[in-house]
């Protein structure tokens, strides 16, 4: 059995919720257009409900993005400054 130290499973878990932002906007914006074509096709109105449900999800992602930006700011800032002052020669 293998044990992880709490702060390579802290990097892991960053590392994978970077790179699922991606993911993320994807889906936002497969959903919206998968829900607006719906609607389009229910209300006979093409392709008018498709582009909203697109700008929706694409702003759905966004706000997804911004709100993993805004997390990683807050651990950034609250995260200490590293020690310095044994790499520097005072010699």
């Amino acid at each position: 059995m293998t044990s992880t130290t709490p702060k390579k499973v802290s990097s892991i878990y960053k590392a994978a919720q970077h790179a699922s932002i991606g993911l993320e906007m994807a889906i936002a914006i497969a959903i919206g257009w998968g829900l607006g074509t719906w609607l389009d096709e229910k209300f006979n109105s093409d392709p008018w409900l498709m582009i909203t449900g697109l700008i929706l999800g694409v702003a759905a992602g966004f706000m997804g993005i911004i709100r993993v930006i805004r997390q990683h700011q807050r651990e950034t800032a609250n995260a200490t400054p590293p020690n310095h002052d044994d790499t520097i020669n005072h010699d």
